[in-house]
């Protein structure tokens, strides 16, 4: 009997719960029933906060990493001293990258783990409220080995939870577990979209105004026009490609062609996590070179073209004597002149520029460069030409203007001897401000 009682030991040496002190003498039968009572409470084979909703591998010895406890090759006298304890369960801490997250989003939770015995197996399991437990992944461990961390993709909104079984060389099982709750991704799905647009205007504090093309009709040969996503969603990643072999990233990017010809633009966008994306074409047509598409019929012999410029389909023409024509463009055929306005008599000027604002119909202007006489601007709202106001030359320091550009509301005209660059904020004509002057070398 004291034989089958020294062989107990390393068995009872593993048990936790304090017991009544035990002695060697006679009393084998009484650690024997000591033993079975205290496995039939859990003993060995505690389980710690509970063991995973499904079967995990078997355990091998492999997994273990050492070879089973073997029995004590010689007698001892049983230590009274030490008490009896039950296997504690692994304490189990699992984080995750972020406790929120929308649609789409990957999330990677990470154990720590303690325990005094070797861990040998885990299992992750995914839950939320209403549907069954998932498991996402599960394995052997090697002697010493921690848990791996769990990456996982949530792709609905909802609560959920990821928890984490380990169970040690002993049988316990410790859990921990780590909730996210997951929306859905601001603006909605992920949906590609652009415009393309050309510069209009750029005010003197440098903001720049852009007009949004009509797609159906030909870009201008040569014009630079930028591309810009109106992709609604989690638009993180902007690819172009431009459909001449030329390609750019970005919300927006300025891109010019150098052949005519129709071109497909693409447009790929993506999400942070790269797990949306959506892709949006789009076929524009480059115009060719420059080519007579119509002839503006001008008024008697009197009409001598001295300037001309464009603006959107229209064509306008001043002769040198103040006689102001504009005429339709783009159609393969003579069209008649929208209108002729005579210029009232010039004095001793005589025009030297005309520019055609790009501004709205209704505060289109137009700017006649007279030379000694000044400019004169005129509302010009597609032939309904209405003076505005004279711009004398001492608004240009008493020296005569050759050349007239505007930008939006902004007027620039040039003099000459000495050549100067005056530049005059035109939103209220009848209120010029000069908003700078340059001497040119």
């Amino acid at each position: 009997m004291l034989g089958s009682t020294l062989l107990l030991r390393p068995a009872l040496s593993r048990l936790q719960v304090n017991a009544p002190r035990v002695w060697s003498v006679g009393g084998g039968i009484t650690i024997v029933a000591l033993l079975v009572f205290v496995c039939a409470l859990g003993g060995v084979d505690a389980r710690g906060q509970g063991r995973p909703p499904e079967p995990v591998p078997a355990l091998t010895q492999a997994a273990l990493g050492q070879a089973p406890v073997a029995a004590p090759s010689e007698v001892e006298e049983l230590d009274n001293s030490r008490p009896l304890w039950v296997n504690d369960p692994p304490a189990v801490q699992l984080t995750g990258t972020r406790t929120t997250a929308t649609v789409g989003e990957t999330v990677t939770f990470t154990p720590v783990v303690t325990d005094s015995d070797p861990l040998v197996r885990y299992a992750y399991y995914l839950s939320r409220a209403g549907q069954p437990d998932t498991l996402l992944s599960q394995g052997l461990l090697s002697a010493g080995a921690q848990p791996p961390a769990q990456q996982h993709t949530f792709n609905s909104e909802g609560t959920y939870a990821v928890t984490l079984y380990v169970q040690d060389r002993w049988g316990a099982w410790g859990d921990g577990a780590a909730s996210v709750t997951v929306t859905a991704p601001p603006g909605g799905p992920l949906v590609a979209d652009f415009v393309v647009e050309k510069l209009t205007a750029v005010d003197p504090d440098g903001t720049k105004h852009w007009q949004v093309l009509d797609l159906s009709q030909p870009i201008e040969f040569g014009l630079r026009v930028r591309f810009r996503s109106t992709s609604t969603g989690p638009a993180a990643y902007l690819y172009w490609d431009f459909g001449d072999g030329v390609y750019g990233d970005g919300a927006s990017v300025l891109h010019q062609y150098t052949a005519a010809g129709p071109r497909v633009v693409t447009l790929a966008v993506y999400s942070a996590d790269w797990s949306q994306w959506s892709e949006k074409r789009r076929t524009v047509t480059v115009g060719g070179p420059m080519q007579r598409v119509s002839q503006m019929p001008l008024p008697p012999s009197t009409f001598f073209a001295q300037r001309v410029d464009q603006v959107g389909d229209e064509l306008w023409a001043v002769s040198q004597m103040g006689d102001i024509g504009a005429a339709q463009i783009g159609q393969p055929a003579p069209l008649p002149a929208l209108a002729i306005m005579p210029v009232p008599p010039l004095g001793y000027g005589v025009v030297t520029d005309i520019d055609v604002s790009e501004e709205p119909l209704a505060q289109r202007k137009l700017y006649v460069a007279c030379g000694n006489s000044g400019v004169k601007v005129y509302q010009a709202n597609r032939g309904a030409f209405t003076w505005l106001r004279d711009l004398p030359v001492s608004y240009f320091g008493g020296k005569g203007v050759v050349r007239v550009e505007s930008i939006g509301s902004v007027l620039y005209a040039l003099t000459f001897s000495p050549c100067t660059l005056y530049a005059f904020d035109m939103t209220n004509p009848q209120s010029p401000q000069l908003l700078d002057s340059l001497a040119m070398p």
